[in-house]
């Protein structure tokens, strides 16, 4: 092997290592308390709920708040779509609250049925003053005003756009719309709770919105979603507790560490 192939040869290795996702070493802190699940806003900060509740620290992994209803338990889901204003979604007790970029209540608490609903197994926010909900009663996904409670939109309902019965899995909400996921796969919504498209996928994790396009997870890896190619796969699987997406890469919980996979799209 000549020198100047040996050369051109190791210049691809490296072009190759730094063009494919790679998994980097951060300097984020978790904190010292067993996390079961994360989530990232846009601006990079984190947050870690677990045996002390909800903590949120910045993007050097400083505490700057944290939030625990210890009567409620530990929400099983939590919206940091905008950062001003977090969702918590407590299933168990149809309860629904709302947080400050401080961690601290800015809302009057929701309390689901009171408002009449018997089965709300996941939910959103929309915007500033709506909440999307999926209503498993009517199977809909319904645009609820927080303020007047009020009924503003609601989608057809999802056995009828699949045309089988489906197991919803979660709702997950953006600038453009919503996708709501299920045991059969991806479904996109517009702003208005417009059916926009359907796309297949197994065993889906969660979804997060990455500023323009949707990644989601699955057990075989990470896919983006395109509005003109459909689900793209651009990351294998890696083993982890759970993830979240900030800032062009991929944070991994492993249960010990948070680690990230940079992607290259």
């Amino acid at each position: 092997m000549t020198a100047p192939f040996k050369q051109r040869l190791s210049l691809l290795l490296l072009f190759l290592v730094f063009s494919m996702s790679s998994l980097l070493s951060q300097n984020i802190q978790a904190p010292k308390m067993r996390v079961s699940n994360l989530w990232a806003d846009h601006l990079g900060n984190f947050y870690f709920l677990g045996s002390q509740g909800l903590i949120k620290t910045d993007d050097k992994g400083n505490e700057v708040g944290r939030f625990s209803r210890p009567d409620l338990g530990r929400p099983d889901a939590v919206n940091v779509y905008d950062p001003m204003r977090l969702l918590l979604h407590y299933r168990s007790f149809n309860q629904v609250i709302v947080l400050d970029n401080q961690l601290n209540l800015s809302e009057e608490e929701l309390n689901l049925l009171d408002l009449g609903f018997i089965d709300v197994p996941c939910l959103a926010l929309a915007d500033a003053s709506f909440l999307w909900l999926y209503d498993q009663v009517k199977d809909k996904v319904l645009k609820m005003d927080r303020r007047s409670k009020s009924i503003r939109s609601e989608s057809l309902a999802i056995t009828q756009i699949l045309r089988k019965e489906n197991q919803v899995i979660g709702l997950y909400s953006s600038i453009n719309g919503f996708v709501l996921t299920t045991d059969m796969g991806l479904l996109s919504f517009d702003i208005m709770g417009n059916f926009i498209r359907f796309e297949e996928l197994n065993k889906i994790g969660k979804a997060e919105w990455m500023g323009s396009q949707w990644l989601i997870s699955n057990d075989e890896g990470w896919w983006i979603l395109q509005e003109n190619r459909g689900l793209i796969k651009v990351l294998e699987a890696q083993k982890h507790k759970d993830w979240t997406f900030t800032n062009g890469k991929i944070f991994l919980w492993t249960g010990k560490s948070l680690e990230s996979l940079q992607i290259r799209l």
